[in-house]
């Protein structure tokens, strides 16, 4: 659990006391860790790390953990009393990368036993690795694929994935089984697929990986000869894969809701099989305009949820949703749309965003057990639709349309 504590400027630190339950004893060790003494063992949490904001620059504040008896608390070192001190007694964190360059997009998963997988980009010749995984060796901008102990303290499993040319490693989910699933996008002629190639130019591919040892055990290519992205991945309760992003190409063979592209850049939806060697459902999503997915979840029929963007001003909508016109077509809204299990049917779809058409844009999409869902993101955006606060609404279940 993590907790934040803000002093306000003149206000004491010192009344922080946090009192803990079922502790044989507290005890700060040598690497200023608090550590929890139980009858099951040592749980620890990391040294605390305390500073203000001045002048727009971030100054760092002395701290360390003072226990008394069964509660803790902070002893601070000399800061300026004017400011607001920021008390932060984070739990873990670690740095992950080589000499060059790495990136982690919005992409993170945990197991059952609460290992942490991610997801990205390097062009570090020694990225760290493990190995027993796909590969130790960097072919080109590979992604990566890496897992990391709850506490982050151990490496577990690392690799890289892609072929001789450009990679990227966007999202990541991870399966009851323990196995790891990756999408992103690729230009690799020689991805290492073990269903479909690359098409040409940029396609979006997905991959299962091994949850021990982050070994490939498929992978596959999806697209045509233009830019095909994907930037979202999911799991349906068959274990099947959605992946979701967008398409600039003219893509054969489309099976659901929209077959051909409207746009210059369409939305796109695409269901492998759980083993990655089938199609087993594939839709463009858009209007005249440019479209993107960032994210995507799944319900417990199989419907998929999709949030992301649209400038077009002909996005499809349906009957009773949220906002059904685009308020500045050419700008970015934000859209959330719900599609049927095999991405045949368009099952609610509405545009996000306020009433000036500013630059709104959904970033991340969830459901709660009573199948409501949640966005997240940006917007530039200072008028609203809704009573609340703009951009923290949630909408009913499916059973109602958006």
């Amino acid at each position: 659990m993590e907790k934040i504590f803000t002093v306000t400027p003149g206000g004491d630190p010192g009344v922080i006391a946090l009192k803990v339950s079922g502790v044989d004893k507290l005890t700060v060790n040598e690497k200023g860790e608090l550590e929890l003494v139980t009858s099951l063992g040592i749980v620890k949490l990391t040294t605390p790390v305390a500073y203000q904001i001045i002048d727009g620059q971030r100054v760092a504040v002395d701290i360390a953990y003072e226990v008394n008896g069964d509660s803790y608390g902070f002893k601070v070192g000399d800061y300026n009393y004017a400011y607001p001190l920021v008390i932060d007694p984070l739990l873990a964190s670690t740095y992950l990368g080589g000499s060059g360059t790495e990136y982690i997009y919005s992409s993170i998963a945990l197991d059952a036993g609460g290992n942490v997988f991610v997801t990205g980009v390097t062009n570090s010749t020694n990225f760290p690795t493990v190995a027993g995984g796909f590969s130790q060796t960097r072919s080109g901008t590979d992604a990566y694929v890496a897992k990391l102990s709850a506490d982050f303290s151990q490496l577990l499993a690392g690799t890289f994935f892609g072929g001789s040319s450009n990679d990227y490693g966007y999202a990541i989910t991870v399966a009851g089984s323990g196995n790891a699933y990756i999408t992103g996008y690729t230009n690799s002629t020689n991805f290492p697929s073990t269903a479909t190639s690359n098409s040409g130019g940029y396609d979006m591919f997905a991959a299962k990986l091994d949850g021990d040892h982050l070994n490939r055990i498929a992978a596959t290519c999806f697209g045509g000869s233009g830019a095909d992205y994907a930037y979202g991945i999911a799991l349906d309760s068959s274990g099947n894969v959605i992946a979701a992003g967008y398409s600039a190409s003219t893509i054969s063979g489309m099976t659901g809701y929209q077959k051909t592209l409207s746009g210059s850049q369409d939305g796109i939806v695409v269901k492998f099989s759980a083993d990655l060697s089938q199609v087993l459902g594939s839709t463009y999503l858009g209007g005249s305009g440019n479209e993107q997915y960032n994210a995507v979840v799944v319900d417990q029929g199989g419907n998929a949820y999709v949030g992301g963007y649209t400038n077009s001003a002909d996005y499809p909508t349906t009957t009773g949703a949220l906002q059904t016109n685009n308020f500045k077509p050419g700008n970015n809204q934000g859209c959330v749309s719900e599609l049927s299990s095999d991405l045949s049917q368009l099952e609610a779809s509405t545009y996000l965003g306020g009433t000036s058409g500013t630059n709104t844009i959904v970033r991340a999409i969830a459901l709660d057990n009573g199948g409501n869902i949640y966005v997240t993101g940006e917007t530039a955006d200072t008028t609203s639709l809704s009573p609340q606060e703009p951009f923290s609404w949630a909408w009913p279940a499916p059973t109602t349309a958006l």
